[in-house]
């Protein structure tokens, strides 16, 4: 077969491959459409911002590191009884945010514990000068009643407790010898 062979044979088939490329374009985009291009299932991506929990405000948060290392983080904050009792219950993640943060506002020695709460968390507490307390690694709860689930206790007295993902503390500066301050209102 010569190369004008092709080209005849090419000239012949190229009202069908241009039908063809057209019907696959056409039905692509009708697929993109239908499928709910515009509005998917859960429009977040991992790390791609916040997403507000009603009930709870936002604060942005300050850790020292015990090198005197400054670091900025945000996350969802539990001030009132109602926010304090719910916590972390049915969520799947963080909402985007780097933790919950709960606050008091006196010291206190109340005990956490992971009832109805699906991911497994680290929880740091520190005291009213806002220094680190102690903290402990927590694993979700699937029993019928509250009382069925273990609890975590600080080593100390506390007003601010701050839950991550287990495993997070590190990567957000907490342990021994940081220190933590709150800023209330909106992360920036």
């Amino acid at each position: 077969m010569t190369l004008d062979d092709w080209g005849a044979r090419a000239e012949r088939h190229e009202p069908w491959v241009r039908r063809t490329a057209w019907t696959v374009l056409v039905l692509g985009l009708l697929a993109f459409v239908v499928r709910g291009a515009d509005n998917p299932a859960d429009p977040y991506l991992v790390g791609s911002g916040q997403r507000a929990l009603a009930g709870f405000s936002e604060t942005a948060f300050q850790v020292t590191t015990p090198e005197g290392k400054v670091l900025d983080w945000c996350a969802l904050l539990a001030a009132t009884q109602a926010a304090r009792e719910q916590g972390l219950m049915g969520q799947r993640d963080l909402r985007g945010y780097d933790g919950m943060v709960f606050r008091f506002d006196e010291p206190i020695d109340a005990r956490f514990y992971m009832f109805h709460t699906l991911i497994p968390l680290s929880i740091a507490f520190f005291d009213d000068q806002g220094a680190f307390v102690s903290a402990s690694d927590m694993a979700p709860c699937s029993a019928d009643e509250p009382g069925d689930c273990p609890t975590f206790a600080a080593a100390r007295p506390y007003v601010h407790a701050i839950e991550v993902a287990k495993g997070d503390l590190g990567r957000l500066g907490i342990g021994p010898g940081s220190t933590v301050a709150l800023t209330e209102g909106d992360c920036t």
